[in-house]
């Protein structure tokens, strides 16, 4: 019977097996795009199985194993996704439609919006989601080497005080390099750093003369921030919340003890000294049964933590959209004994949009933000005295108590410790902007906008100064308090600003057939207000636990104030047009008014015009199968720089018996009543700084910028590369030369500096879908090499000192060739006249201009500085299935530090100096001598020497991000719609020759750590949607 079963169900089993043989067939085809070119690298997939094959480079494709029921899903990135019905067919041939938001990706640009594809000007973007990846809390750090043309780079990371240099296409002007932010259309608004990543929609910057557009502010470039706005749809509420740990990126490694000493030993020696440590210490030092105190490592060697929580809700019907963000940021101490510092950062914004009718929209953003920081008072000097702090000592701390060091140095640590006061910061920030929008319904295309901004910012700043508690160790163990005699002191600083911004334009935008035309004329104009005052008093408190400017000596009291007033006007315009989406041409101008020039001088004239052409529209090129684009553009136009400063059209006077306050007297004003003029009580007033400039005006900036963008495979891989031409003049500066300083004049600064700035930029990228992985590749690359033209320096003493003709910022060095190490060394090569007596260790000058003597007019010119010359950055990302992998790695060349430290008797250094300078005992030292005048004639102390300049060039994983997206079906019985779970981390990993010297991370500009040292963060984080 069970044999009958048996071979029933084998039957049964066959049968069905056989049936669905006979209805599988397979299918062929071909996939092109709707301009009938082949699309290579095309997903196709049966649905619901695993059965998938690719289009190959013509676009063909075979499918195997398929039936009449099954959905054949057609899908490639670029392109709108294709579903096909097998039924019947056996060819299936698809035209896939381009994905109109992937391909006509919107970029932000002045006082507007263009697809990509229209866009003929230099300007780099990149999406807010991409950004957020990074755990940092300063959100400029995150942009690093991200986007061709923007060179950012973080000094120091003090918690809610990251120092950072933001330049555009490098260094144009020995001036102010500072870029323009412009916020969600509001020029000047608050800044980079301290916005949340979870409320920018994109970031675009404009790096060519297309920022003309923002007129005296723009020469240095503009990055522009949208923020996020609601879209038509159900709620969606989201919850970010991550947790950091960070460490430093790299520490300096402070004297070893055996290294300390035997220079001690060594100069002590040379300057006919016996020598201060014995044998027997100089084995326990070098053998390690006497540790010594690294103080770098005491204080940096630390773990801090960082928390960022984030709530949006966004969403919207058909008439009204809204996102609102709510987000929070807290920063603990980065370095030990550090109780005091603290960095709390709580933010809202509100953006909203509503359509009153078919031809009317209104929409009110808000934005808020309070800031508190926390620091100790004595930073500065915790961090100096550290550096100079001998190692020999044995402890610096007894039952939690900082102790007097040894020769009666005090205890750097004593100087963060919450006894020594504070510096307690808040700031508050309110951005409002209400905007009106209206299509005029008589004529299609033509459009009003207009809006009205209020920015306020109020900080206060209460410092308490108190003199440090160490502790004099006893010999029978005790402990004695020993104040650092510094002041005790109470101050208080306020400042706030209120700047109000009203903008208005008509614009047309209108297509008719393959003509496409649109136009807009505006008017902006700002007002700012701002006043702050300083009150301080000395002493006196009864307490410390009352630190108060109330509780302070009244007859120590100062006060002092500032109020100032600005204003702006501007009328702004742009024509665009295009044929066929083929030849595109843009002008665009900006007359521009500012409050920093005399009248009759104030407006200033910026015009730019761009034209393109996109070279794969012609019919030429139409059966190319392998581009898909190919465009062409050029830039030129006029910017200018205003950031300088104000009234110096004025005489500047100043009134001795109200504490030298400075003011400026308008000798064409009709009422001076403020100035006594007669009577007992008449005011002498003098004169302060230099003389008045009644012709200062603009310096201006004249630039082209030729590119190229390529697509190849349809758009499956794309390039960009531009080159540009930058040269500024009108650059004030003072007559050095025609005014020499012996004529006793103080003449004032006029427009007569010049400069000049050129260079190349990429970016590629590369995208495709494997299965069901999809890849993406990307890189960019900046190199930004700038020139002083002329800026009437003095006459150099020799004709190669000359620093015109060099980058911005070069100086003149001794040329250092070597030291000297043999007799033979110092009857060869000639010594400094200050210091004849070159000995065997010192370094040898080379004689320059062949005089047989060393003096200044043997120095030469050093181009590098810490501003690099080169920035790039490239990324590696894919997802599979649920998993997400995200890398960005960024790095720098071009750029260099001057670094030499004093170490002598008492006065420590880093272990680099310590290890490597010459001695009788160690003749092939790296380094010359140290110790006395040795240190100032072998450039320690002075004699800037390229001896001691060090490449500063890195490459950094910036950022590395794993995620995992909970499967949809596994969340299906709960209100959670989304929830993704991450782990991630910012310079992780750094690769530089500079950090084989054991000095500071090689992007601070202090190599010796006097920053905080940059961190790495490891992070943990959640993402979950309602």
């Amino acid at each position: 019977m069970k044999k009958k079963y048996c071979k029933l169900i084998l039957i049964v089993v066959l049968f069905f097996f056989a049936s669905s043989m006979f209805g599988q067939k397979q299918i062929k085809g071909k996939v092109i795009s709707k301009s009938n070119v082949p699309v290579a690298g095309v997903s196709i997939l049966v649905k619901g199985t695993v059965n998938e094959v690719s289009s190959d480079f013509d676009g063909n494709f075979v499918l195997s194993n398929v039936s009449d029921k099954d959905v054949v899903l057609f899908s490639f990135v670029g392109f709108k996704p294709k579903e096909v019905l097998v039924g019947n067919l056996t060819t299936i041939n698809v035209s896939l439609e381009e994905d109109v938001m992937s391909l006509a990706d919107v970029v932000v640009v002045g006082y507007g919006a263009k697809k990509k594809s229209e866009v003929i000007s230099s300007v780099a973007k990149i999406k807010g989601d991409e950004v957020k990846t990074s755990p940092a809390a300063n959100y400029a750090t995150s942009l690093a080497g991200r986007l061709p043309g923007l060179f950012i780079n973080q000094r120091s990371s003090d918690p809610g005080q990251e120092n950072l240099d933001i330049l555009i296409r490098g260094r144009g002007t020995f001036g102010d390099n500072s870029v323009l932010i412009v916020i969600d259309g509001v020029v000047g608004r608050d800044g980079l750093s301290r916005l949340d990543p979870q409320d920018v929609e994109s970031i675009s910057v404009l790096k060519d003369a297309s920022a003309s557009i923002y007129g005296a502010r723009a020469a240095n470039g503009v990055i522009l921030v949208t923020t996020k706005r609601g879209k038509e749809g159900k709620p969606i509420i989201n919850f970010n919340t991550n947790y950091s740990v960070s460490a430093p990126t790299t520490l300096v490694k402070g004297a070893t003890p055996y290294n300390y000493a035997r220079q001690v030993n060594a100069m002590r020696v040379r300057d006919g000294q016996s020598e201060l440590y014995s044998q027997a210490e100089l084995d326990a030092f070098q053998s390690g049964s006497f540790k010594g105190i690294d103080f770098w490592d005491e204080l940096f060697n630390h773990q801090s933590s960082q928390q960022r929580h984030n709530l949006t809700i966004s969403g919207g019907s058909k008439n009204m959209r809204y996102f609102t963000s709510l987000g929070s940021t807290n920063q603990d101490p980065i370095v030990n004994f550090d109780k005091v510092t603290n960095f709390k950062q709580y933010n809202v914004r509100s953006n909203l949009d509503v359509d009153i009718s078919d031809n009317l929209t209104v929409g009110m953003d808000i934005a808020g933000r309070f800031e508190n920081v926390v620091a100790p008072p004595y930073m500065f000097e915790a961090v100096d005295n550290t550096s100079k702090t001998m190692p020999t000592n044995e402890q610096y701390i007894v039952d939690d108590k900082f102790i007097r060091l040894l020769d009666n140095q005090p205890n750097p640590f004593a100087y963060i410790q919450q006894q020594a006061g504070k510096v307690d910061k808040e700031n508050t920030l309110f951005n409002g902007t209400l905007k009106l929008n209206y299509k005029f319904p008589f004529l299609k295309g033509l459009s009003f906008n207009t809006w009205g901004a209020v920015d306020y910012i109020q900080n206060y700043v209460n410092t308490f100064n108190n003199d440090p508690i160490q502790y004099i160790l006893e010999s029978d163990g005790t402990l004695t308090p020993d104040k650092l005699g510094l002041d005790v002191s109470v101050k208080e600083e306020y400042f706030r600003q209120r700047s109000l911004t009203y903008f208005a334009k008509l614009a047309f935008e209108r297509s008719f057939e393959d003509h496409s035309v649109s136009a807009f004329i505006g008017y902006e104009e700002n007002r700012t207000k701002n006043n702050g005052n300083v009150l301080s008093r000395r002493g006196g408190l009864i307490s410390e636990d009352l630190p108060y400017l109330s509780q302070g000596d009244p007859n120590t009291q100062t006060a002092d104030s500032a109020l100032g007033e600005s204003a702006r006007q501007a009328y702004i315009g742009r024509v665009t047009y295009d044929y066929d989406k083929k030849y595109l041409a843009e002008f665009g101008m900006r007359y521009d008014g500012s409050y920093i020039f005399p009248a009759g001088q104030r407006f200033g004239f910026f015009p730019y015009t761009s034209a393109g052409w996109v070279v794969s529209k012609e019919n030429f090129f139409k059966d190319n199968n392998t581009i898909s684009l190919l465009k062409l553009r050029g830039t030129w136009g006029i910017t200018g720089n205003d950031r300088v400063q104000p009234f110096q059209y004025l005489q500047r006077f100043q009134n001795p018996t109200q504490g030298g306050g400075v003011f400026y007297l308008d000798p064409n004003a009709t009422n001076n009543s403020a100035i006594p003029l007669e009577g007992t009580n008449l005011i002498i007033l003098t004169p302060a700084g230099v003389d008045p400039n009644p012709n200062i005006t603009w310096e201006t900036k004249k630039s082209w910028d030729l590119g190229f963008e390529l697509g190849l495979l349809s758009n499956k891989i794309n390039l960009e590369v531009s080159y540009f031409s930058e040269k500024r003049e009108s650059i004030l500066a003072p007559r050095n030369v025609t005014i020499p300083t012996y004529t006793g004049l103080n003449p004032p600064y006029e427009n007569i500096g010049k400069t000049k700035n050129h260079g190349v930029e990429a970016i590629a990228s590369y995208r495709t879908k494997i299965g069901e992985l999809n890849l993406n590749l990307g890189g960019n690359i900046s190199y930004a090499k700038n020139e002083l033209v002329f800026n009437d320096a003095p006459k150099p003493e020799e004709p190669y000192q000359d620093l015109q003709g060099h980058p911005i910022g070069s100086s003149l060095v001794y040329n250092a060739v070597g030291i000297y190490r043999t007799q033979e060394d110092l009857n060869k090569y000639p010594s400094i006249p200050l210091r004849p007596n070159a000995r065997i260790g010192d370094l040898i000058y080379a004689d320059t201009n062949g005089d047989g003597q060393i003096t200044t007019a043997d120095r030469i010119v050093m181009e590098k500085s810490s501003i690099p010359t080169i920035q790039y950055g490239f990324n590696l990302g894919f997802n599979y299935k649920n998993f997400e992998f995200t890398s960005f790695w960024q790095g720098q060349s071009g750029s260099a530090l001057q670094i030499a430290s004093f170490l002598n008797q008492g006065i420590s250094s880093a272990d680099y100096f310590a290890a490597n300078a010459w001695t009788p005992d160690t003749p092939n030292g790296s380094l010359p001598a140290i110790g006395g005048t040795k240190s100032e004639l072998n450039g320690y102390t002075s004699y800037a020497n390229n001896y001691f300049t060090y490449n500063t060039n890195f490459l950094r994983l910036k950022t590395l991000q794993l995620a995992y997206n909970i499967p949809k079906e596994a969340l299906k019985s709960s209100f959670i719609k989304n929830c993704r779970i991450y782990t991630s981390g910012s310079n992780l990993l750094t690769f530089s020759k500079f950090n084989n010297l054991n000095f500071a991370d090689p992007e601070q500009t202090e190599g010796l750590g006097y920053g905080r040292p940059l961190q790495k963060l490891y992070n943990l984080g959640l993402d979950i949607s309602f």
